[in-house]
């Protein structure tokens, strides 16, 4: 296992990835997983902020959420473009496009596109075959029919469960690969002891999140 990790830490040491997202559990999954496997991660919570930072940061990768706030995604991704046509871009996503909406956003720069909730192993997927200039794997926007009638508040209410039972998911798994790859294992005794406090923490945090998320669930059953 610690062979394995070594090979693929020193492989990736000189990519660099920036995550643009204003959800920190999301920054901080991706930081704790690429950045275990060699990868250099930096987080920008805004698109005024990742702006700023790609003045003087060239990533390999820059996995950017469509909304940001003052400035969304796709506004990054045109103003990025005007001096930036190296960095592929993975478009992070929880809404509905049409195809011609997709097709426009591709021809802006965008090479893939990620929906939330966000899954590692997809994520990742996505992350390796542009690293390798292989065929992305079948991950696209979800399209919206021209028939469909859509309850835009009920939509909504869906993302936001999808998206913590996403937080959920990841802030488990997360620990879970830290553990399976011997980041724990020559642990002292006192780190030994954060850690069964961090375990605790994360299941605190969990419990908080399926809370949440049944008080959506309820959201729901009322519509």
């Amino acid at each position: 296992m610690y062979a394995i990790l070594i090979f693929i830490m020193e492989k990736y040491t000189h990519v660099k990835i920036l995550v643009v997202d204003d959800e920190p559990d999301i920054c901080e999954f991706v930081q704790s997983y690429f950045g275990r496997r060699g990868m250099q991660v930096t987080a920008a919570p805004s698109g005024e902020k990742a702006l700023t930072v790609l003045k003087d940061l060239t990533p390999d990768i820059i996995l950017l959420d469509v909304t940001l706030g003052n400035i969304d995604g796709i506004e990054v991704l045109k103003r990025l473009r005007e001096f930036n046509q190296t960095s592929k871009v993975a478009i992070i996503t929880g809404q509905t496009y049409s195809e011609e909406e997709v097709a426009e956003i591709k021809k802006i720069g965008a090479t893939a596109f990620i929906n939330k909730p966000l899954i590692l192993e997809e994520l990742a997927e996505v992350v390796y075959s542009i690293l390798g200039n292989k065929p992305l794997p079948e991950l696209k926007a979800r399209f919206k029919r021209s028939d469909d009638a859509e309850d835009i508040s009920a939509r909504d209410i869906i993302h936001r469960l999808a998206n913590i039972l996403g937080i959920i998911r990841n802030k488990s798994e997360n620990f879970i690969l830290n553990i399976e790859d011997g980041v724990y294992n020559r642990t002292s005794s006192e780190d030994k002891e954060k850690l069964i406090d961090m375990s605790i923490e994360i299941m605190k945090e969990n419990a908080k999140a399926i809370d949440r998320a049944m008080h959506i669930v309820e959201k729901i059953k009322e519509k």
